[in-house]
């Protein structure tokens, strides 16, 4: 894996709420899916009340989901997307990178991007992994060709630092940043 310089600090600072729903987490699907509408629901309210306000869903199969069970919120969340509030990471489903193949991997995001092109006619330029260690080689080329510049998350720890560009074998690059004190503590 070839890393570069760690990219230069913003001056502004933002914080983000994101989902972070785990599909069998708290039992089975069906239950994770309904706290996944419970959660979405609240926090797109809140995006909605507060013109400050903004929020990260991490994979698309929980905002399909949201979708299906709340059909009349769909303008709500074009509205958040169309402002730049409201962001979806473009796997479909989370995902442990160095347990699949590089072709689930692929499908993932592919499944994702078809999903949100055809439910919102979006495309996220993101992918959001709060949770699951590993960062596969490969995934700075597989976001490129798949248009994603943005790789978000949580359960690593990295000496290049917080926010830092991964490349690929074939030279691309992907900008990363590791959320410091989700999983990863932080002195």
């Amino acid at each position: 894996m070839q890393v570069d310089t760690p990219l230069p600090m913003p001056r502004k600072v933002s914080l983000i709420p994101t989902s972070h729903l785990d599909l069998f987490w708290l039992g089975d699907y069906r239950r994770c899916l309904s706290r996944g509408d419970e959660v979405l629901g609240h926090y797109i309210g809140r995006c909605l009340q507060h013109l400050d306000e903004t929020f990260q869903v991490d994979t698309v199969i929980f905002l399909e989901h949201f979708l299906d069970s709340y059909p009349e919120r769909e303008a709500e969340v074009r509205r958040l997307f169309a402002e730049g509030r409201l962001e979806v990471g473009a796997a479909y489903v989370d995902r442990w990178e160095n347990l699949v193949c590089g072709e689930t991997l692929i499908r993932n995001i592919q499944i994702g991007q078809q999903v949100l092109a055809k439910r919102l006619g979006l495309r996220t330029r993101l992918v959001i992994h709060p949770d699951l260690p590993g960062l596969n080689t490969q995934m700075a080329q597989i976001c490129a060709q798949s248009g994603i510049d943005f790789y978000v998350t949580a359960r690593k720890m990295f000496q290049e630092g917080r926010i830092w560009r991964l490349r690929g074998p074939d030279g691309s690059g992907l900008v990363v940043m590791t959320w410091p004190m989700f999983y990863v503590f932080v002195p």
